[in-house]
């Protein structure tokens, strides 16, 4: 999954919390997609699935890092390996 840090370093720098708060929801949009697909999990309990990740995504006392440990996952990760830099136009340079 791509993170905004590594493909986004200007936006994520000048708005960091609305990074963070798009990598959550590209995140749980993964996490829900996996859910939704898993034919092991009986279609009676994917709801409840569903909301326990949305809760957890909610929930601001676990799973918490600091910006500096949120850049350096998108920088172990590589940019390389996250689809390589975004492409800049002359108008994204503004």
């Amino acid at each position: 999954m791509p993170q905004s840090p590594a493909i986004a370093p200007r936006f994520s720098d000048r708005y960091p919390e609305a990074a963070i708060i798009f990598d959550n929801l590209h995140s749980l949009h993964d996490v829900v997609s996996d859910i939704l697909s898993d034919d092991r999990i009986p279609r009676r309990e994917k709801r409840p699935r569903l909301l326990d990740a949305a809760a957890a995504y909610r929930d601001n006392l676990s799973s918490i890092v600091t910006l500096a440990d949120w850049k350096a996952m998108a920088d172990a990760m590589g940019l390389a390996n996250m689809g390589g830099p975004a492409p800049i136009t002359s108008d994204a340079r503004r």
